[in-house]
This record gives structure tokens, C-alpha cells and sequence, in this order.
């Protein structure tokens, strides 16, 4: 079996991400279960899935068109997903994608964390002054199979998270990548592990 590790670096006094080891973190009934996904942003999606299809050496698990303007493909492994996100027309998510892309480039922009009872989750977090925004309900459809994802997240402050792009997401139970497809031999089977690239190791130890 192979892992796989991504890194993510930022320039300026703000953090970098690459990639987490899966642990439990217990508040109660809320919890962070894991890392669910990273968000990598491309200018072409089909540049990119290719690109990442023959480094994993596996086919992606979902294809999906955001009317706003974004496409996004998922390659769904056994402890956690990678997301590739690109600009597609000319609407509001396109230009949001566009403008980050023209400002950092390409790379991975968002690490986003598995949870239990995320409205209990944002409280705690809220607690602590991390500043979530509301909850929100996403739904994705599947291009080929019309197959549909439902889950509710928020989003931390980039302020109060170091410059990290930092979403909680509890996925509905009827997700259709709860399970990951079986990798092919000599496939990557899962993510290992994120890197924070920071210049305050400790606001960052005691940020995580």
C-alpha cells in the first residue's frame, strides 16, 4: 500500500499547508474525526485530473459543474479525498477561482476537517475564538452518474487561522464516497499526512 503526502506553502507571516495524520479530537459529542479533504486549485481541470490520476495511479471518484462557475473532481481514498477545483465561465465562483489563482497560483488552498455534531463543533470553536462563520448546507451531483453528496460545514477566519483556509464538514450519511473504491495494485490507497509550513511554530501548535 502507498500514502500519500501533499504540501501547501504560503509566502508572508501567514502559515502553510500539507497534509494530516487522521486523530480524534473529543469536545463532548463534537468532534474533529479527521482531515476529510484538501482543495487543490488548477486553471484546467482536466489538466489537473489527469495529472493526479497517473501520480495516484487510480481513476477519480466524482465529477462535478458549480453553476457559479467552478468544476471540481474528487479522488476519494480510504482516509480522506483530494479535491481539484478550476474555473469554469465566467461566474462568481470563476472569478473568486480566477482572482486566487492570479494572486497565488496554483496549489493547494483549503484543508478541510471532518466532524461529528458540527453544530455543537462550531460552538466549541466559537468558544475558543476562532471565529466560524454560519453553517451552510452544499450538495454536489456527479456528472456521469447523477449521483448526489450532501453536507452541512463553516469556515474559520483566515485572521483567526493563521492565513489557512480552514472549513468543518459533516458529510450527510447517505454520501456516496463514504466507502472508497478498492485501489488497483500499486495505487495510492491514502493521504498521510498535512505540513504546516509557518513562521510561529508556536501559535501554530497552539492554533492545531
Amino acid at each position: 500500500m502507498f500514502t500519500f503526502a501533499l504540501t501547501w506553502a504560503s509566502e508572508g507571516g501567514g502559515d502553510a499547508l500539507t497534509s494530516w495524520s487522521p486523530n480524534l479530537l473529543f469536545t463532548g459529542r463534537a468532534m474533529i474525526t479527521g482531515l476529510d479533504h484538501v482543495v487543490l486549485v488548477c486553471p484546467s481541470i482536466d489538466e489537473a485530473e489527469a495529472r493526479y490520476g497517473a501520480i495516484l495511479g487510480r481513476e477519480a471518484d466524482w465529477r462535478a459543474h458549480d453553476p457559479a462557475g467552478a468544476s471540481s473532481v474528487i479522488f476519494q481514498m480510504d482516509n480522506a479525498a483530494l479535491e481539484l477545483m478550476a474555473p469554469q465561465g465566467g461566474g462568481p465562483a470563476a472569478r473568486r477561482l480566477n482572482a486566487l489563482l492570479d494572486q497565488e497560483g496554483p496549489g493547494i488552498k483549503t484543508i478541510v476537517f471532518a466532524c461529528r455534531a458540527i453544530s455543537e463543533m462550531r460552538g466549541v470553536l466559537e468558544r475558543r475564538a476562532l471565529k466560524p462563520d454560519e453553517i451552510a448546507e452544499g450538495e454536489s451531483i456527479d456528472r456521469a452518474s447523477a449521483r448526489l453528496r450532501r453536507w452541512r460545514r463553516f469556515r474559520l477566519e483566515e485572521s483567526a487561522a493563521a492565513g489557512v483556509r480552514i472549513f468543518l464538514l459533516e458529510r450527510m450519511r447517505d454520501d456516496p464516497l463514504a466507502v472508497a473504491q478498492p485501489a488497483h495494485p500499486g495505487a495510492v490507497a491514502a493521504l498521510d499526512h498535512v505540513v504546516v509550513n509557518t513562521p510561529n511554530p508556536d501559535r501554530a501548535a497552539a492554533l492545531y
